[in-house]
């Protein structure tokens, strides 16, 4: 017990941000920070990084956007067509099929394709956002997935 109450004082002593404070306790209750009761120590870390410097990265970015949807990209054969909204009769560069992905919080490179769209570089996977102006090229992010289902399913922090 003396453990918990340790880190969750450091945790609210760090963060004011509500961002990071919710990041803090999502951290929390995903067991992403690891205890070992035995002999009453703690691993404060968070992939390799220590935890108090994720929560100071998602708190002072001030840059996120909401995430609408995942999608994993399928590469067409040569000569598939899509009709468009607007009737129209395009060749299609890429299908982009709804996708899940596991509830948590993730170190990513990302890249803007389009307007509220963004590709997980080394991935078949993409972003759909809502009113995001992020124009990323390879930039380092955080992804924090709340939920597969809703109007939105978690947020990406910017650098």
């Amino acid at each position: 017990m003396r453990t918990f109450i340790l880190i969750l004082f450091s945790c609210i002593q760090f963060i004011e941000n509500s961002n990071a404070n919710q990041l803090c306790h999502t951290l929390w209750d995903s067991e992403l920070i690891s205890f070992n009761y035995e002999d009453d120590t703690t691993e404060n870390t968070y992939r390799g990084k220590d935890f108090a410097e994720v929560a100071y990265y998602i708190s002072n970015t001030g840059r996120d956007c909401d995430v609408a949807e995942f999608y994993q990209a399928i590469e067409p054969d040569y000569g598939v067509k899509v009709l468009t909204t607007s009737g129209d009769i395009e060749d299609a560069e890429l299908i982009l099929v709804p996708a899940r992905i596991e509830e948590g919080t993730y170190e990513i490179e990302i890249t803007r394709k389009g307007s509220n769209i963004y590709k997980l570089e080394g991935t078949k996977y993409y972003i759909e956002t809502r009113y995001c102006y992020e124009y990323a090229t390879y930039d380092d992010a955080i992804l924090k997935v709340d939920n597969n289902y809703g109007y939105t399913k978690g947020k990406i922090y910017f650098d």
